[in-house]
């Protein structure tokens, strides 16, 4: 195709092609030879869209080894109107480019190749006020006098129905649409989205939860059945019934969807019958399913949706019951109780199986052979026990090994390892040793369980010689009982603050500090997540399974948001009826919102005596704050900390983290972190010695014996 910029390129070459045989431009010479093989010359040829878009960033330009052939080529660039055609270098006597050829053509200097284009037509596809679905108005390019090919999807438009694609108007003003199987382009066209109004059908679930975002919304033809029905919305405690698009005196006039016509905009309602909600509490065990299962039930029905039964190491699931009595938990019989209100089921649990790593049974004298062993107490377990044998001890050459513990070995729940060593064996001697392991409803701490050996006349005996084994009692599992007549009421705060209690006289509850027990736990997954938050309802059962001295049930408090079949019930009717924790003015406690750094201090300090020597103080702390004299009493305690700026960000939600430095300092608990054993580094997936907080948090989380060094640093036993 001839064009205006193929002849001024044309006259430049033919110009710089004259000046060089005229010896204007000198031209090349050889050098003379050195003896070596000479760098390749490097050659840029660099393509140039010429009006078109690139796709890539200015010019693309590539480098080819002078003699070679192109291989790094472009994208095909982009130019509305037009097509490409292909890559050329000059233009021929006629103005026409000469095509480079890809397959053949070498390049010999530094090259530049300009785009041919071959000029179509634009059409542009205009949804006139409809959704197109794609950004802007949709163009395509089309050759002349060719069809249109390239059709985009029909557009949207909420209330109306998209009837085809025109170009023009007739005389009439009536649409003259575009037949894409007969119509030939001419020219640059726009054609025109062309509209019929329809009527639109809401969805409003009415305060259900709908699987769709927002409200279903839906276009019928005036005078037509709807016939886009989406599906039914949930809510909990709820039965949908259907849709309804008006109440007459009798109430909800449903929709007809077998009969019924659209004449307007409509909008159908959910029409809701109350039910019972039934919750199913796995109660410390894993469920497979996300938090706990719910059911809705219709007053008066049986439970017929019954989830799977939940898993917990150790133990075996018994079942669900809804209340306990003086003998135990009452079961939920399914097969003939009736729900009558809002009802929660709790999982039982029976005593699990003893389990150990053993491999091999064969043990060496001279060595202790180390089994990881599992106990589990149970409130309603009679029994159970397991042998763990080692057979076939073997000579390794030495005199003796003896038992090295005088104080026994603790077995308990949290798999840590138990070492068997043996009495006295003489060399060649061999001897087969039996620890039974065995537990039973007493549960009483330093319960002895025999060893026992068998004698060289074969009969079996108790040895007083050897190791015992000693059973270390369980937390018993806490009853959910019914509230008990009231007790004494306390007042929320002001504003939602924490309403002020100054302790002058003698503390009403005391906290374990001699008995280190775990207070704290991870989660299933085997991480801890330290950085979390914790919420109120966490914080009262943490403080209140630290109680000593003190019966712990019994009291009731005035909540409307805790209910005595909540898990953390106990807790905070326990400790609220004792002034350490408050509500808010609306009688809430709000048991699930995460708890701040202020109110958690506050509870803290009302474990012990207010200090007033206030030798700190903290940048973003006023002495108007509600927690002032908590917040500051705890620091001269040396509880709690502020931040390395000073500040204590009173208002920021308490970590997990936090949350155990502040309580272990209460406690008087510590321990360093490089003396924690090696066997603890990994207890949680999420949790290394570096992080700061690494050796409280075991400390918090494992039940241990102790002894203090010249410091006051506890050494684990």
């Amino acid at each position: 195709m001839l064009k205006e910029a193929y002849k001024s390129r044309r006259i430049l070459c033919l110009f710089m092609a004259v000046m060089i045989i005229c010896g204007v431009f000198p031209m090349e010479t050889s050098a003379e030879p050195t003896g070596e093989e000479p760098d390749a010359v490097e050659c840029i040829v660099a393509f140039d869209p010429d009006d078109g878009r690139t796709g890539y960033k200015d010019f693309y330009k590539t480098t080819v080894h002078k003699g070679d052939k192109i291989t790094d080529i472009p994208e095909d660039p982009k130019r509305d109107g037009y097509f490409f055609a292909g890559w050329y270098a000059y233009t021929d006597a006629s103005g026409f480019g000469v095509y480079w050829d890809f397959e053949s053509d070498t390049v010999e200097e530094n090259t530049t190749l300009w785009a041919e284009w071959d000029e179509g037509y634009i059409v542009a596809y205009d949804p006139d006020d409809g959704r197109t679905g794609y950004k802007d108005f949709y163009k395509t390019t089309v050759q002349k006098n060719d069809k249109v090919t390239d059709i985009p999807d029909a557009p949207k438009r909420d209330g109306y129905f998209f009837k085809g694609w025109y170009a023009f108007l007739d005389k009439n003003g009536d649409p003259v649409y575009w037949d894409f199987d007969r119509h030939k382009v001419t020219e640059n066209t726009t054609l025109w989205a062309d509209w019929e109004e329809g009527c639109i059908v809401v969805f409003d679930p009415d305060d259900g939860e709908a699987q769709y975002k927002d409200f279903y919304k839906t276009t019928v033809h005036k005078g037509d059945k709807v016939t886009d029905i989406p599906e039914d919305p949930q809510r909990d405690g709820y039965f949908f019934k259907g849709w309804y698009a008006y109440l007459d005196d009798e109430g909800p006039v449903y929709w007809n969807f077998e009969d019924d016509v659209v004449e307007e905009n409509t909008t159908l309602w959910a029409d809701w019958e109350e039910g019972c909600i039934v919750v199913f509490d796995p109660d410390d065990g894993e469920a497979q399913y996300k938090d706990f299962y719910k059911t809705t039930v219709h007053k008066g029905d049986k439970v017929t949706d019954i989830p799977e039964d939940p898993q917990r190491d150790g133990y075996f699931f018994k079942g669900w019951y809804a209340y306990l009595d003086d003998e135990g938990p009452v079961y939920w019989n399914f097969e003939d109780d009736v729900v009558e209100e809002n009802t929660t089921l709790w999982a039982d649990w029976d005593l699990g199986k003893i389990t150990k790593n053993s491999s091999t049974d064969k043990i060496t004298i001279g060595k202790s052979f180390t089994y990881t062993i599992t106990v589990v107490y149970s409130e309603h377990a009679e029994s159970i026990w397991e042998d763990v044998i080692a057979r076939d001890v073997l000579n390794d050459e030495l005199d003796y090994i003896g038992y090295k513990s005088e104080d026994g070995v603790v077995v308990s729940a949290n798999g840590r390892e138990l070492t068997i060593d043996f009495g006295d064996v003489n060399i060649g001697e061999s001897k087969t040793v039996t620890i039974t392991v065995r537990v039973n409803n007493s549960g009483k701490i330093g319960t002895v369980i025999e060893n026992r050996v068998i004698t060289d006349d074969g009969k079996t005996a108790i040895d007083p010689n050897g190791p015992k084994i000693t059973e270390e009692k369980q937390e018993e599992k806490p009853e959910k009982k019914p509230e008990k007549k009231p007790g004494k009421e306390t007042e929320g705060p002001s504003n939602g603050d924490e309403k002020e209690i100054v302790i002058t006289g003698e503390i009403p509850l005391g906290l374990l500090k001699d008995d280190h027990i775990a207070y704290v736990q991870g989660y299933p997954e085997g991480d801890f997540r330290p950085e979390n938050p914790i919420t109120r309802a966490e914080s009262a059962q943490i403080f209140y399974n630290l109680l000593i001295d003190v019966d712990k049930t019994g009291y009731y408090s005035s909540f409307s948001d805790v209910k005595s079949s909540s898990w953390y019930a106990d807790a905070i009717h326990c400790l609220s009826a004792n002034n350490i924790i408050l509500g808010y003015p609306d009688e809430t406690y709000k048991p699930d919102q995460y708890i701040t750094r202020a109110e958690f201090a506050a509870i803290a300090s009302r474990f012990d005596n207010l200090s007033s020597d206030n030798n700190k103080s903290f940048i973003d702390l006023a002495n108007s704050h509600w927690a002032y004299k908590y917040i500051m009493s705890a620091s001269d305690k040396g509880w709690i900390s502020g931040y390395p700026d000073n500040t204590f960000r009173p208002e920021q939600n308490i970590t997990r983290s936090e949350v155990v430095k502040i309580v272990n300092n209460m406690l008087g608990r510590g321990i360093k972190s490089e003396d924690i054993p090696k066997n603890l580094h990994t207890l949680y997936s999420d949790l290394t010695i570096e992080h700061w907080a690494f050796g409280d948090i075991i400390e918090a989380s494992v039940e241990h014996l102790y002894t203090r060094d010249k410091d006051g640093w506890e050494i684990w036993e």
